[in-house]
């Protein structure tokens, strides 16, 4: 605010120019100014700068330009199933809205999330094998359309539950395929593809929401980078600087794989990608630890959440041992009405957890969940001690009383009234107070 001077102008352009390829314009579309001289900076199309980081990461390719902004196409699919527009929700899952390929053709979830490397085909097929009426591949597109299990949820549960599956079966397979279809290009010694690939993995790990700062966002994302993050805070486990520890080590790890891919070193590359899947892993079993301790007060939300997370870690399950996948799958049910979501003896789940997490070498000091050390009758987080995770008892609600904010809405909600006041304002000065005015608590600008 009040910063813009000459001194400034020339930098604060550049900024907006660097984010004209974010925003699907060109250099030519806006033109030059009349007023132009030499002081403005040149406009230049895919230039280096406009490859903004990535919670941090910097990528060495323009591929991270566009695939970044697929999270702006689950953002928007949210919003459209609590709208009731599933069709429009649907079509953008199947056609894709934000992500083009360099021939301009749309790029959809639906088209990305079936693997083209042998490694994740075989993964893959686990997800199409499953049984136990768990279909791990149909329940994003499910919770979209609200049908079969999804069919008597109301709109804002179907979005919660689109959000979890998209990020954590749809986006993450494609993470995984992207990251090998980099090792694929790095033995081919064909450095532009194997940069291009690894960039792209991050893109879809990370998305465009998340910003350029270390660590990304507390509350923007839509990926399973944000997961993560939610996580750290509901477990009270995040890093002294907020972040999720989990993250942190993704974001290490993408940065030592990029470096791999550039130099050929394909053994190395390898190894990373085992780390980046091995952590991804991780932040599975937190989020099924998380969903599974709070459906147990019948809350169909997250009966309904712990049931995606259930299919989202299954198959990994399957992997190590059948058993371990078919006693979640046991304990974890939902039929086409969504009252008949269940989960059940709870100590089976972690004790299923804790099996996955130590035959798959994951570090247990990694999970925020801490399912490697509960006893019988413990629980992930101790409500008794007082958690991240706890309702406001303001008694103010949204949607009807159907969602119950976790901090007091009393005052946000006023926010409304300030805002008429800046759309009614006689001039710019009587906007401004009301832009910057705190009588409600809090300011618009704050």
């Amino acid at each position: 605010k009040n910063s813009l001077d000459a001194a400034t102008f020339s930098t604060v352009l550049k900024m907006v120019q660097d984010r004209f390829q974010c925003l699907g314009i060109t250099c030519s579309m806006v033109g030059r100014s009349l007023g132009q001289d030499s002081s403005w900076p040149e406009c230049v199309d895919n230039a280096p700068s406009n490859r903004l980081e990535l919670a941090g990461y910097t990528p060495a390719t323009d591929e991270s330009l566009s695939w970044s902004k697929i999270d702006l196409d689950i953002s928007t699919i949210l919003s459209l199933i609590v709208m009731e527009a599933t069709p429009l929700a649907a079509d953008i899952y199947n056609n894709g809205r934000n992500v083009d390929d360099a021939n301009g053709k749309y790029i959809s979830i639906n088209g990305i999330r079936t693997p083209s490397t042998a490694d994740v085909q075989d993964l893959w097929s686990s997800y199409l094998a499953e049984g136990n009426g768990y279909n791990p591949t149909s329940i994003a597109q499910h919770a979209i359309e609200g049908t079969a299990e999804f069919a008597s949820a109301s709109p804002l549960k179907n979005s919660a539950a689109a959000s979890l599956a998209l990020a954590t079966i749809d986006m993450h397979i494609a993470t995984l395929d992207s990251m090998y279809q980099a090792k694929t290009a790095c033995t081919a010694k064909d450095q532009q593809q194997a940069s291009s690939y690894w960039d792209r993995a991050v893109a879809i790990t990370i998305g465009w929401a998340e910003g350029e700062s270390e660590g990304g966002s507390d509350t923007d994302g839509h990926l399973i980078f944000q997961i993560a993050q939610e996580l750290c805070q509901h477990f009270d486990s995040c890093d002294d600087f907020g972040r999720s520890k989990i993250n942190n080590l993704v974001v290490e790890a993408f940065r030592n794989g990029l470096e791999y891919a550039r130099t050929f070193q394909c053994d190395r590359l390898q190894s990373s990608i085992d780390t980046i899947a091995t952590l991804l892993q991780a932040i599975l079993v937190d989020s099924l630890a998380f969903h599974t301790q709070f459906a147990t007060a019948n809350d169909d939300t997250h009966c309904l959440l712990a049931y995606v997370s259930a299919n989202a870690i299954v198959p990994f399950l399957l992997a190590v041992d059948p058993q371990l996948a078919n006693g979640v799958e046991a304990k974890i049910r939902v039929a086409s009405i969504a009252s008949t979501c269940v989960v059940e003896d709870t100590d089976a789940i972690y004790s299923s957890l804790k099996t996955f997490v130590t035959s798959s070498s994951i570090d247990c000091n990694l999970l925020s969940s801490q399912v490697c050390g509960l006893d019988a009758g413990q629980s992930p987080i101790d409500v008794n001690e007082g958690t991240v995770y706890t309702s406001n008892n303001s008694g103010n609600t949204v949607f009807n009383g159907e969602y119950v904010p976790d901090v007091d809405v009393a005052v946000p909600s006023d926010l409304k009234r300030v805002i008429q006041g800046i759309c009614n304002a006689a001039d710019a000065e009587s906007a401004r107070n009301f832009y910057e005015a705190d009588d409600i608590g809090m300011s618009v600008e704050s």
